[in-house]
């Protein structure tokens, strides 16, 4: 996750040693509310939701409260069950082709 975040940063034009200070100040920061994100624009909650539900997987690890809190962040700004399990499938799907392709590779060589 943090790999992919950094991925981000860089694309975004932001210096390493800035990424890397965010990530330890949020890590440690106790006034980030844990609670779920209510947005006032319906497309980027789901934006959020679905860059968050691919932030989750990218580490191919599917973890629960990862899953819950982004279920819940959907359920307030009102995406529909469906789209969030559509959403959650075609991110687990995506992340079995790519473990497929690099396992492929890997087996080439």
């Amino acid at each position: 996750e943090k790999n992919m975040l950094k991925s981000i940063a860089i694309k975004l034009g932001f210096a390493e040693d800035f990424y890397e200070e965010t990530i330890k100040n949020l890590l440690v920061n106790e006034h980030i509310s844990e609670e779920p994100i209510k947005f006032s624009n319906s497309k980027i909650a789901f934006s959020f939701v679905s860059d968050g539900l691919r932030l989750a997987h990218s580490d191919q690890k599917i973890h629960q409260v990862e899953i819950q809190w982004l279920r819940k962040t959907a359920v307030i700004n009102n995406i529909d069950e469906t789209k969030f399990e559509q959403l959650i499938e075609s991110n687990k799907e995506a992340t079995d082709k790519k473990s497929h392709s690099e396992y492929a590779l890997f087996s080439i060589i």
